[in-house]
């Protein structure tokens, strides 16, 4: 109903008109792919990467943020 009167693009309120259907019927709303490549998801699930994060969650202890997390994982990238 909100996204029906909102005043927002046509194809903002049929996404999420869509979203409340598939909520309702599989309680599933999906990820957007705003801004994603294909090649990301393939680099976020690299070995190397996933080292890079554990050692950097290993020595920050409490003072994990996520922005020095995302720079711990491009500067490995960079590497």
């Amino acid at each position: 109903m909100v996204a029906a009167t909102g005043e927002r693009g046509e194809r903002v309120r049929n996404r999420n008109m869509d979203n409340e259907k598939d909520w309702i019927k599989n309680r599933l709303i999906p990820s957007s792919q705003r801004g994603k490549s294909r090649m990301l998801h393939r680099l976020i699930d690299d070995v190397g990467t996933r080292l890079a994060l554990q050692e950097y969650i290993a020595g920050a202890g409490e003072w994990i943020m996520g922005q020095s997390r995302a720079y711990a994982i491009s500067s490995y990238w960079e590497t």
